[in-house]
């Protein structure tokens, strides 16, 4: 079961001019999850994820997607299977569609765009026999002014490809949209659980191309009623034969759960986070990725944390900003009651700017400010006791150090 090769595509962290969104990473793992489980058997490394978040050259940049296609499509023998799945922006020019990778911009879509045209070629030049192309774009998370729905045009564009069983999550004219409920895109979590068992299988216990997509076919369009919304996923396929996705009587009821030392980890993890200890969490978690590299629930937890520790540490950036300036003002004050000769209100002062870190380097200057005032009080005949500095002088009205 060594033939079968997955290329994984999603993209969030797109240019400002088109927008970002949420769910299309995460479809990505989900679907390595389910592909690489016992049912599929996909190897793991003939699963490759290109998302935002892999190393610089496995992210989703033109380049490397253009690169990673020709090449992984290139090197298939007739036996084999391929899974080839889009997340992320479309857009059309001048009656020619592109699938957007990370580095496009809305002004240069149609030059760093991967022409669709350009996938179908590699495609049909492809020896596997078996092959399938799942196109989750279009999509709506980033506002109806930012992304374009698909024409007429370009689904038949898509459907004079040969050889190569394709389906879009929405039809011409509509758009993709994500359920910020499940973390997911509504056609992509669908086609996840339909591979996943949720999906009747045939008589003889198949899980088939046709199967899948009828049933991801109903579900997404039963979701878009219920929300007022329209979303009706495509089929487009010039071939003869059945695509069989899985055999055999086995069937996944939800995502594979983590095996036991995953389980265990992402358990640790989290006991770290709930007792406040977020840089021993994400380490450990940051660890486990080498070991479960396709972990949904580690890559979810790694961001959760991240996030978690940069809003700690901008917010013990701010506290420590306001410190230093109160520590500033107090100093200054010190300065000025200390030039007038109320020796006691500056060592008021100083004495509230060492309460603080910032005000440290202050507590030489009060202690030799503390020892020229008790010299003070007894030249002038007093016992010279520096604790008394605050009360010498009831009878003086003095104006509060700054707060």
């Amino acid at each position: 079961m060594n033939n079968r090769w997955a290329i994984l595509i999603g993209i969030r962290d797109y240019h400002e001019s088109l927008g970002a969104l949420k769910c299309t990473v995460n479809d990505c793992c989900r679907l390595a999850e389910v592909l690489t489980a016992r049912d599929y058997a996909f190897p793991t490394e003939h699963v490759l994820l290109l998302t935002d978040d892999q190393p610089d050259d496995r992210k989703p940049t033109c380049g490397n997607i253009h690169s990673w296609l020709a090449s992984y499509l290139g090197h298939l023998e007739e036996d084999d299977i391929v899974f080839v799945f889009f997340a992320g922006h479309g857009r059309q020019h001048e009656g020619k569609a592109y699938l957007l990778p990370c580095d496009a911009t809305r002004d240069t879509a149609h030059v760093t765009g991967i022409p669709i045209r350009y996938v179908q070629q590699l495609l049909e030049r492809c020896r596997a026999r078996q092959k399938m192309l799942i196109l989750d774009a279009c999509h709506s998370g980033a506002g109806r002014d930012v992304t374009a729905p698909f024409s007429k045009t370009m689904f038949d564009e898509l459907a004079s490809g040969e050889g190569t069983y394709t389906i879009t999550s929405c039809d011409a004219n509509e758009l993709s949209h994500e359920w910020d409920e499940k973390g997911c895109g509504v056609f992509s979590y669908f086609l996840a659980e339909g591979l996943c068992g949720a999906c009747p299988e045939d008589a003889e216990g198949r899980l088939t191309a046709d199967a899948l997509y009828e049933w991801v076919y109903t579900q997404v369009r039963n979701w878009a009623r219920e929300h007022r919304c329209a979303q009706t996923p495509k089929r487009l396929y010039q071939g003869t034969g059945t695509l069989v996705l899985r055999q055999g009587p086995q069937r996944l009821l939800s995502v594979p759960a983590a095996d036991d030392g995953e389980a265990l980890v992402l358990q640790q993890a989290k006991a770290y986070q709930s007792d406040g200890k977020l840089e021993e969490a994400l380490a450990l978690a940051e660890d486990a990725t080498e070991r479960f590299p396709l972990s949904y629930g580690l890559r979810k937890l790694i961001r959760e944390l991240t996030e978690e520790i940069q809003s700690q540490q901008i917010a013990r950036r701010s506290q420590a900003a306001q410190r230093r300036a109160r520590v500033t003002r107090l100093a200054e004050d010190a300065q000025k009651f200390e030039s007038d000769g109320d020796f006691a209100q500056a060592m008021e002062c100083l004495g509230e700017a060492v309460k603080h870190p910032e005000g440290a380097h202050l507590r030489t200057r009060l202690e030799a400010l503390e020892r020229r005032y008790a010299a003070q009080i007894t030249k002038d005949g007093g016992e010279g006791n520096v604790d008394d500095a605050v009360t010498e002088r009831p009878n003086e009205t003095r104006a509060p150090c700054t707060n």
